[in-house]
């Protein structure tokens, strides 16, 4: 025994030493309010909240069942996890119920323990099992009681808990307010099931977050009576930092450990009203259409899923991207269309739920179709032209009367002169799409991320914030943090394969759906500059490498790119694009900033639109920069020779 007990000291010191060797990931998303504010309450401990890009690096499933080998941990491979049990429980020989499964993704190595509720890196996990068989297999020593993780850095929710739990309990019930769900047309029965409550002040109503133990994460805020066509306003309580850790789904009371078919709606009234209508086993996304990795565990035991996201196109390339995510042989889709609206909406016009369920279909082998597979696409295409096109720029209507919309899967190419403002423009342009809930990874290779975030927050609040006071900043600073919006900790040069890492990882985890990288000369850096035709060489190599992951992930990347150095006076073309036509020839869409400010009277600068694969509309908007708010504005009046799209009065920004 105790050479087994100095077998498994060796393992633990050789897997923490190699761990200590990972480098922080690359991917970051701020949160830094939040763990401030539990640094200031007490500065000696750890803080509770964790950024999941702090512990995500990329393990895989070998290194995992490695590991779980070594310790000699009965294992089974999941849909998107290998499910073990804890070994404090094992090695005590306890009994082992649901609650005591131990979870750990099979991509990325992070864990969720159904026993303790904790959650985080397979760093952690490592360490923590390795002190477990220190305690409990040393029979030199008493085997004390034993707090997993007492020590080491994870998500734990005990503060969540109370305070979430504590909110949603001193709310109303729905049963005393009934003016609230008149016309809703869930039946209050549902929303109890649902545990849904009304704010005191009868102003909203409470969405409760409920894990696998049953206990009440966090509480989702939704209010009445907010304006119909734009994006609903939440909040969560506690904040929106809790939840990023959390393995909870609004719904999941309703479970049963011998369901094996769920549907997964990004709303919660859709999912009341399918429950309502088919008595099938729903829950909602807590954030949306987006599905984090912590809560992957509680769909283990489904061989079934059926998602149905919403009514709009937009959803239905986020539907491809989490079925890869939860498996795509299990996994059925819900087309949107004009007769299958999301749930909530069928639901109010009397349609056929059971009817639009069964119509969910399976994912396609991705190297094999037919007209008979794509004659719904197709006739999507056809029919419902605005869908299609994509998500729509507020900041820039002419640039949509060009490009008609931002859509997933394409590849964009932005050039312009040195100086210009290109990573001002692009800054602008992708946050008018986070704010609409694209969500969105940035690389900038250029310059710092504080600099980037400064210039974000800014065009963010439309107005001047050098000088503002620490409120007027706080403000901001919180609207902002609730966006969708990460950045990666890249700068100058990298190798492709290890940025490509991360945005698939990013893609993963965030469910990213654009990805900006500013530069491709500042990423490639200096390494064949003696050589000219090896730098053009490498440079399509990148270029290809970007345009078979924005096809395969289904995620659009945009490409900022130097041009060439040409005369001042000269406008920029395709062929200015640095490097050779491989630029060109794999992007779908080709932004060319020009500047005319110098080389002609009451020159000014403009978006040029140089290709658009789509449906081939090629034009320029024409920019307009406020210097206080740095932002760009389309304007109606043009330098002459030039011809603008018109544009409404009421459609300008």
């Amino acid at each position: 025994m105790q050479n087994l007990t100095k077998q498994i000291i060796k393992q633990k010191k050789a897997v923490i030493c190699a761990w200590k060797s990972v480098n922080n990931n690359d991917a970051v998303r701020y949160h830094t309010e939040e763990n401030a504010n539990i640094k200031a309450q007490n500065p000696s401990a750890k803080s509770s909240i964790l950024n999941e890009a702090d512990y995500s690096k990329k393990v895989g499933l070998l290194t995992i069942k490695k590991f779980l080998g070594e310790k000699k941990m009965v294992y089974d491979i999941g849909h998107t996890c290998v499910i073990t049990t804890c070994p404090k429980h094992s090695l005590r020989k306890l009994h082992l119920k649901q609650i005591e499964k131990l979870f750990i993704n099979s991509t990325t190595g992070h864990f969720v323990c159904q026993s303790c509720g904790k959650n985080g890196s397979f760093e952690s996990l490592c360490e923590n099992i390795n002190t477990i068989y220190d305690i409990y297999l040393d029979k030199t020593k008493k085997s004390p009681a034993h707090k997993c993780f007492q020590n080491i850095n994870v998500n734990q929710f005990d503060d969540a808990i109370v305070k979430s739990t504590e909110f949603w309990s001193t709310q109303e019930r729905v049963a005393n307010a009934a003016f609230a769900t008149n016309n809703l047309m869930i039946k209050a029965e549902i929303l109890e099931k649902y545990k849904v409550r009304i704010l005191k002040e009868q102003t909203g109503f409470i969405f409760p977050l409920i894990a696998a133990d049953g206990r009440i994460r966090c509480c989702k805020i939704f209010y009445f009576n907010q304006p119909v066509g734009k994006q609903q306003r939440y909040d969560y309580v506690p904040a929106l930092s809790y939840l990023n850790g959390a393995s909870a789904l609004f719904g999941w009371n309703t479970i049963r450990s011998n369901n094996n078919e769920i549907v997964i709606t990004a709303d919660e009234f859709d999912a009341m009203s399918v429950h309502q209508a088919t008595n099938l086993p729903c829950v909602a996304l807590p954030t949306g259409a987006t599905l984090p990795q912590q809560v992957l565990p509680l769909f283990e035991q489904f061989q079934k899923i059926i998602l149905w996201l919403g009514g709009d196109q937009n959803t239905w390339g986020t539907a491809r991207q989490l079925a890869k995510k939860l498996g795509e042989s299990r996994c059925r889709l819900i087309r949107p269309s004009n007769d299958c609206p999301s749930a909530h909406k069928a639901l109010k016009k009397g349609l056929d739920l059971v009817k639009i369920i069964d119509s969910a279909k399976p994912i396609r082998h991705e190297s094999i179709t037919s007209f008979f597979q794509l004659r719904q696409e197709v006739f999507t295409e056809l029919s419902e032209v605005e869908l299609v096109a994509g998500v729509k720029w507020k900041r820039y209507p002419q640039l949509v009367k060009l490009l008609k919309g931002h859509r997933r899967g394409e590849l964009t190419v932005f050039t312009g002169p040195t100086g210009s403002g290109k990573t001002t423009f692009i800054s602008e342009y992708s946050l008018d799409l986070c704010t609409q809930g694209v969500n969105t990874l940035w690389g900038s290779f250029e310059i710092s991320n504080v600099r980037l975030l400064k210039t974000m927050l800014t065009q963010f609040a439309r107005q001047k914030l050098t000088q503002c006071s620490k409120k007027d900043y706080d403000k901001w600073a919180d609207l902002f943090e609730k966006l969708p919006m990460y950045f990666m900790t890249f700068h100058g040069q990298q190798q492709v394969n290890r940025v490509i890492e991360t945005m698939s990882h990013a893609v993963y985890i965030h469910d990213i759906a654009h990805i900006v990288v500013d530069n491709l000369q500042f990423m490639m850096g200096l390494d064949n500059a003696g050589m000219a035709s090896d730098r053009f060489l490498k440079q399509d190599q990148i270029i290809a490498a970007f345009r078979k992951f924005a096809t395969h992930m289904n995620c659009h990347v945009t490409l900022v790119i130097h041009p060439r150095k040409e005369n001042e006076t000269d406008n920029l073309t395709v062929s200015s694009i640095f490097g050779s036509a491989k630029a060109s020839q794999e992007a779908d869409n080709i932004l060319i900033l020009q500047d005319k400010r110098f080389s002609m009277v009451r020159g000014k600068k403009y978006i040029q639109v140089a290709k658009n694969r789509f449906d081939g509309d090629l034009g320029i908007v024409l920019l307009n920069f406020d210097k206080d708010s740095l932002s760009f504005t389309a304007k109606k009046k043009l330098a002459p020779g030039l011809t603008l799209i018109p544009v409404n009065d009421n459609e300008a920004t």
